[in-house]
């Protein structure tokens, strides 16, 4: 059989990949490698970004961030729903601090910096306040501790006798660089 000059031949003691490897195998190994790396970023991104969507959603799939308590049912000012039963004392406070409709104009000049996607610090404790004066609380807060701490800032604030415009300057200086 006359031998081809293209073809390598390889001893038959030698394992076949130590061929040397063509243009085109080089270039598709790359582009494996590649898909590879990419998919693999794409999973690392997606796994980040569900952990962090566990600070504005529930373990249970609800609603997202403006969960609201327990069927939406509306509390007094100062009653705090059921799942807030085995929340810290901080928790409890910054609470029961927003639930004070005179604290409402500091919390809605506070942002949130958290990145739930509340307009206001307000919006991350509670959903709505009836006219008659009950609320329903919204449920991110008391996963939050970044939430609570910055309400418990607010408070701190607001006991020093600070604007609401005042607030919300020093609540920018306080967390904005975070």
């Amino acid at each position: 059989m006359p031998e081809d000059e293209n073809i390598p031949i390889v001893p038959e003691d030698e394992p076949a990949s130590s061929m040397p490897e063509d243009e085109n195998t080089s270039r598709f190994k790359s582009l494996i490698g590649f898909l590879l790396v990419s998919v693999g970023l794409i999973i690392l991104v997606w796994v980040a970004f569900t952990e962090y969507s566990d600070y504005s959603t529930s373990k249970d799939g609800a609603e997202t961030i403006s969960r609201q308590s327990q069927d939406g049912k509306t509390l007094k000012s100062g009653i705090l729903p059921d799942f807030l039963s085995d929340a810290t004392s901080n928790t409890k406070n910054a609470y029961l601090f927003a639930s004070d409709e005179k604290n409402q104009p500091a919390l809605e000049a506070a942002e949130c910096f958290c990145q739930c996607g509340h307009d206001s610090l307000f919006g991350c404790f509670i959903t709505e306040r009836k006219p008659d004066g009950k609320i329903v609380f919204a449920e991110h807060g008391s996963r939050c501790g970044l939430c609570v701490n910055e309400v418990l800032f607010v408070k701190k604030l607001v006991g020093e006798g600070k604007s609401a415009e005042e607030v919300g300057e020093l609540i920018d200086k306080e967390f904005g660089g975070r």
